[in-house]
């Protein structure tokens, strides 16, 4: 069933635009490196020029996210083993 209507929507959109469901290896992108990197990537840049900086200072310095969120990525950081914490929890 689910192959029918794959098909069908396949040949829809070919009358559409001319285009198929299926990439060549010409349009298909070359994986590699993302050129913009990911906010985790951002904040381990960071924290490596500076190992004291606030959640709320990241925040700013990156712009599109929370002091919150900043705490997630972290938090998503630490279970991958890219960062740890040394030293004190209090300031």
């Amino acid at each position: 069933m689910l192959k029918i209507i794959h098909d069908a929507l396949a040949e829809l959109a070919g009358r559409r635009t001319g285009a198929t469901l299926e990439t060549t290896p010409r349009t298909t992108l070359k994986t590699g490196r993302n050129p913009i990197p990911s906010v985790g990537d951002q904040i381990v840049d960071l924290l490596r020029d500076h190992p004291k900086v606030s959640r709320r200072t990241i925040a700013d310095h990156l712009g599109n996210i929370s002091a919150d969120g900043v705490k997630y990525h972290l938090n998503q950081l630490k279970i991958a083993g890219r960062i740890r914490h040394q030293g004190s929890t209090r300031g």
